[in-house]
């Protein structure tokens, strides 16, 4: 039961944050590699709700209330990639990895405690309205394939990009993954270099669990500025 509930327009979470992130290679030849990264989203919400018949598991919350919010998502990639084809100037191949994303929502406000009636498929109060927390936390690991490629147009400028899908079920839950990235660096000396880029990741969850039940989506996209070190 419940409804969909925007964590922008209801809980009023930030819809733009500047965020870290940590990107490592190692590359073993021209045709083998190893690439990690990680980053970290976290908001805080502040809000008067306003939605009737909203429900998180058992908890219906009170509309006029105050509620308070809290959503933080972990992602570890893990990737290793092949070249087909590396010349110095222009690199493309497959890669093979693993997306691992941690999830973490807390609501705490005023509400009521329902139950579906298995005899109706309505929800029912058992308890009524006081002070509640909802706080669920899951994990999800979702393998990945998908390509990658790299062009030089001189020696100190270069483009660098990847893409990959992937989707799983995992225990209760059915996951779809979409993540691409791409960046122009330049590089100062043999060894520092800096660049622009744009970051994109998609999640689709269903779950039927104990600590989850319902369907999320997810999303986040945006511009990166990057300094990078060679060694």
């Amino acid at each position: 039961m419940g409804e969909e509930l925007s964590f922008e327009d209801d809980l009023d979470l930030s819809e733009r944050e500047t965020l870290p992130l940590l990107d490592i290679t190692y590359r073993f030849s021209p045709h083998h590699m190893m690439d990690f990264s990680y980053v970290e989203l976290s908001r805080n919400g502040s809000t008067t709700f306003g939605r009737e018949g909203v429900t998180t598991d058992d908890i219906l919350w009170s509309v006029g209330s105050r509620l308070e919010s809290r959503f933080d998502s972990e992602v570890y990639r893990l990737a290793y990639g092949y070249s087909f084809f590396n010349d110095g100037k222009k690199e493309w191949g497959l890669l093979l990895g693993l997306h691992v994303t941690r999830f973490d929502l807390e609501l705490s406000g005023r509400g009521s405690l329902v139950a579906v009636d298995q005899a109706s498929g309505n929800e029912v109060e058992i308890e009524g309205e006081g002070e509640r927390t909802y706080d669920s936390g899951f994990t999800v690991p979702l393998p990945v394939i998908g390509l990658h490629g790299s062009y030089a147009f001189t020696p100190n400028l270069y483009f660098r990009g990847w893409g990959q899908i992937f989707a799983l079920e995992y225990d209760d839950y059915e996951g779809r993954l979409l993540n691409f990235a791409g960046m122009l660096e330049y590089a100062l000396n043999e060894h520092f270099g800096f660049g622009l880029g744009y970051a994109y990741y998609s999640y689709d969850l269903d779950a039927d669990g104990d600590r989850l039940n319902g369907s999320f989506d997810y999303d986040f996209r945006g511009p990166t500025l990057f300094f990078s070190a060679s060694f």
